[in-house]
C-alpha cells in the first residue's frame, strides 16, 4: 500500500466510506482498518455522527425512529455539529500524529441526504461545509454502492435497526434519490471518490476495496 497523505496534507491517511442504508460501510471499515494494521499502519476508525462523546449524543437524536421528524434545517445543523465535535475531538488529533484515519460516514452524506433526500439548498450545505471541515476534506472517498431494495433489506435485518431505523422507514424514492446523489458526488469528483460495487460477501467487496484504494493512491501520489 503506498504511503499515505497522496493529495499533500501533512499528516495521516483520511479514508470516508459513503453509501446508501444497507450497503456494508461498518463492515468494509473494520475489514480496512485490519489490512492496513497488518500493513503496518496506525489506525482510527470512527463514524459520523459518532466517535466522541457529544458527537454520538446528537447522533441519538438523529438517528432514533423514536425522537420523530426533525425539519430539515435543524437537521443539517445537528449533523454539522455533531461532525465538528468529531473532527475537533478525534480525526483532526489523529491525522496531526500521522495516523490513518477510516470513518463510517462524512460530510458527502451531509450534502446527499439533505440536498437531494430533503432539498435544502446546495448552497447552505457548502457554506457549511466551509465552517465546519474546511481543509479537512477527505484523501479518499469509497462509496459503496447497490440496489436500493437490497441495500433496504440488509438494514431492516441488522440488529440495531429498531434503534436506529428513522432514515430506512423513508420511502424508496428518496433512497433512489439518495443513491443517485452518491453516484454524481462520486463522478464530479473522480480525484477523491471511487465507487465499489457492494454485492457478494464481505471478503468479496474487501477485496475489491483493497484493489481499488491501492491503484487509486498510486495514481494520485
Amino acid at each position: 500500500m503506498p504511503s499515505p497523505s497522496p493529495h499533500g496534507r501533512n499528516g495521516g491517511l483520511f479514508i470516508t466510506f459513503e453509501g446508501g442504508e444497507g450497503c456494508g460501510k461498518s463492515t468494509q471499515v473494520g475489514l480496512l482498518k485490519a489490512y492496513l494494521e497488518q500493513d503496518g499502519y496506525t489506525v482510527t476508525a470512527t463514524r459520523d455522527p459518532g466517535g466522541c462523546k457529544r458527537s454520538a449524543l446528537l447522533r441519538r437524536l438523529l438517528v432514533e425512529q423514536s425522537m420523530g421528524d426533525w425539519d430539515e434545517m435543524t437537521e443539517t445543523l445537528l449533523f454539522m455539529a455533531a461532525r465538528n465535535e468529531l473532527l475537533q475531538n478525534i480525526i483532526r488529533p489523529a491525522l496531526s500524529n500521522g495516523t490513518c484515519v477510516l470513518s463510517d460516514r462524512f460530510i458527502d452524506s451531509n450534502m446527499v441526504y439533505q440536498t437531494c433526500g430533503r432539498n435544502v439548498p446546495d448552497k447552505v450545505l457548502d457554506t457549511l461545509a466551509d465552517l465546519v471541515v474546511g481543509p479537512t476534506m477527505p484523501d479518499l472517498t469509497i462509496v459503496l454502492d447497490m440496489p436500493v431494495s437490497e441495500g433496504l433489506g440488509r438494514a431492516m435485518a441488522r440488529p440495531d435497526s429498531i434503534h436506529e431505523s428513522r432514515f430506512e422507514n423513508l420511502d424508496m424514492d428518496f433512497h433512489e434519490r439518495v443513491r443517485r446523489g452518491f453516484l454524481r458526488i462520486a463522478e464530479r469528483n473522480p480525484k477523491r471518490c471511487i465507487v465499489i460495487d457492494a454485492r457478494g460477501t464481505p471478503d468479496e467487496v474487501h477485496a475489491r476495496i483493497v484493489e481499488a484504494v491501492a491503484q487509486h493512491l498510486r495514481k494520485n501520489a
